[in-house]
């Protein structure tokens, strides 16, 4: 998935993503690429200067402001999710 801040959502609003025929949305993006890294919550959050619990939130369908999804595509090297 890419970062975009045009996107389509679902009915309560929640960005939604279409990879490979499949629904994906930022939560299902962030915390693919922070396992797929070996990382925590709390390890992203340091990473980012946010709260564990941000993170968090955003892995339970909370979408990160436009800021933080940039640090989240730099933190891994430009990474698309």
């Amino acid at each position: 998935m890419k970062i975009s801040t045009k996107h389509k959502t679902n009915k309560n609003g929640i960005p939604q993503f279409i990879e490979k025929g499949k629904v994906k949305n930022y939560a299902t993006g962030i915390k693919r690429l922070r396992e797929k890294h070996g990382m925590t919550t709390g390890s992203l959050a340091n990473i980012l200067d946010v709260s564990q619990r941000t993170v968090e939130g955003w892995e339970c369908g909370r979408t990160p402001n436009i800021k933080s999804l940039i640090l989240i595509h730099y933190a891994y090297g430009n990474t698309t999710f």
